[in-house]
């Protein structure tokens, strides 16, 4: 599956629906496609939201497969150098009103997820992600 999405958080409804199908489609189990979802809706969001205006030729690109028993996910877009994987994960133990604010959605996705890479290519951010649908199928994370 691949998407090329604009610069609006309306095409989140459009991401969740393509994902949904991709999901019944390729027979993934509710825990791996909830995780997808999650995953996914937290980084598009934030690429939307933080990553500054894009033309339409800009779009960012989603794309989305099953291949020898993993689930990869790759996102590139054309925001300013920005590698997530860099920032310091949050103390969830600390008291809600003494933590700062953000880097629980990246927190997310690396406990989500079994790899997470950043790269910086051209003037692309690309961010993969990689699920073992093997191990999922037995322990269930």
């Amino acid at each position: 599956m691949e998407l090329l999405l604009a610069n609006d958080l309306n095409e989140l409804e459009r991401l969740s629906k393509s994902l949904e199908t991709f999901a019944k489609k390729e027979g993934l189990d509710s825990a791996v496609a909830y995780k997808l979802l999650v995953c996914l809706d937290e980084l598009v969001t934030n690429v939307i939201s933080y990553g500054g205006p894009r033309s339409f030729e800009e779009r960012t690109r989603v794309s989305v497969e099953v291949a020898q028993g993993k689930l990869h996910v790759c996102i590139e877009e054309t925001g300013a150098a920005f590698n997530p994987l860099l920032r310091e994960d949050p103390d969830i133990t600390a008291d809600i009103d003494s933590r700062g604010i953000g880097g629980l959605g990246i927190l997310l996705v690396k406990k989500m997820m079994d790899c997470v890479e950043y790269e910086r290519r051209g003037n692309r951010n690309v961010l993969r992600m990689t699920k073992n649908l093997v191990s999922e199928a037995k322990d269930g994370n």
